[in-house]
């Protein structure tokens, strides 16, 4: 189910993802499951993100940060502070972003994985960036570079990106563009649309800037023909995902109907045999009236005669008796 929110957050589907997600988090307080707990409030958090309600999002991302810290699960601490980072940096709270990627930065080296390092190391080079501490953002950079090179780290979108930021507040326009063309160029073979549609916007900027304005018209509506055809593949995936919702609908209605249908058959069904099985013992009873009827009957027409002539008799004797002689 965690998943199944995931991929409506993804498309957009934020009312689904949340009335799913809901579900799944009662589910997962109830039997203390908090393994699911810590992928549901992720996702919660997430979906509000994309909401742009940061409140909402940051106190999620914060309790899974609590029950990660109680089980002692680094993974999941790293990505809650990643997650926290991020909350604030969209915010612009670049001080705060900056603290919780550090500390998220701190986990990574604890556990020696050169991959998280370098993409907090990236993120934290441009919030130095927007801070304007140039040498600690080059530092960061630097680091990154040393990782790519020394413990075959691939280079990211954002690291390219990062870079080019860096050289345009330089005022290396040359350079800034260099990076990132390489950031479009990466986005594109992986197939990284986000990543793509954002080095889009930043190289035609940096053309424009540069007085390039041709390929910064190139850049722009390579940007638009992108989103729209990002938009269509979600619009695509929102029909078929709208589409097996009403299906699945369809057969649970019929299911349930089917189900009304046997229970009133059954309940019929039993109405019928318990009026069949009254009906049999009424006529038993019945029967049983009338054999005992007939058998009264019988017996008084067969005792009635004799027991006259004994009752004559003996009122004939009760009034004679004391006239009879002895012998």
């Amino acid at each position: 189910m965690v998943i199944l929110g995931s991929v409506y957050v993804n498309m957009g589907m934020t009312v689904e993802a949340l009335e799913i997600l809901n579900n799944t988090h009662e589910v997962a307080k109830t039997y203390q499951n908090h393994s699911l707990l810590e992928r549901t409030l992720s996702a919660f958090g997430v979906t509000h993100l994309n909401m742009g309600n940061f409140a909402q999002a940051i106190a999620a991302f914060n309790e899974v940060l609590e029950i990660a810290k109680l089980r002692k699960k680094t993974d999941s601490q790293f990505i809650a502070l990643y997650n926290l980072g991020s909350a604030y940096s969209i915010q612009e709270a670049l001080e705060t972003a900056l603290t919780y990627f550090q500390e998220a930065y701190a986990i990574a080296r604890h556990e020696n994985s050169h991959d998280k390092q370098a993409a907090v190391l990236a993120v934290i080079a441009g919030i130095a960036v927007k801070l304007k501490n140039y040498d600690f953002a080059r530092e960061q950079l630097l680091l990154v570079e040393s990782l790519i090179q020394n413990h075959n780290v691939e280079t990211s979108v954002n690291f390219l990106r990062t870079w080019g930021y860096f050289q345009r507040s330089q005022g290396d326009l040359v350079s800034a563009i260099g990076y990132m063309e390489q950031a479009v160029n990466l986005g594109k073979a992986r197939n990284d649309w986000y990543g793509t549609r954002f080095s889009l916007q930043e190289l035609s900027e940096l053309y424009e800037e540069s007085g390039d304005y041709q390929n910064a018209l190139r850049m722009m509506r390579e940007l638009h023909q992108l989103t729209l055809k990002t938009n269509s593949e979600q619009v695509q995936a929102r029909v078929q995902t709208l589409q097996a919702l009403h299906e699945r609908k369809t057969l649970q209605m019929r299911s349930e109907a089917a189900e009304r249908e046997l229970t009133a058959y059954k309940q019929a069904e039993a109405e019928r045999r318990e009026k069949e099985r009254l009906q049999t013992t009424l006529q038993h009873e019945q029967e049983f009236a009338q054999s005992k009827q007939r058998i009264l009957t019988r017996l008084n027409h067969e005792l009635r005669t004799p027991l006259t002539i004994v009752y004559n008799s003996a009122n004939i004797l009760s009034h004679y008796f004391d006239k009879l002689s002895q012998n």
